[in-house]
């Protein structure tokens, strides 16, 4: 996947610009080599009771992700 970035003539990106472009393509690059998929908590819950375990709690971060809390199933 092409990645270009359109920036002024002598333009100096910060290191916290360059941190996440770069955090940024290794996710793309991840997504690319695994499979991988967006899931909701239903999603979550079947898929944890496939494995055995039990939704305990889905927890935000306040960032596009979140920490899902899972148990032995009793």
């Amino acid at each position: 996947m092409p990645h270009d970035e359109n920036r002024p003539a002598g333009h100096q990106p910060t290191e916290e610009a360059l941190r996440r472009s770069s955090a940024f393509l290794v996710d793309e690059a991840l997504g690319f080599a695994f499979p991988a998929a967006l899931r909701a908590e239903a999603d979550f819950a079947e898929l944890l009771d496939r494995a055995g375990l039990r939704l305990s709690r889905v927890l935000p971060t306040g960032t596009v992700l979140s920490v899902v809390e899972a148990v032995a199933a009793d």
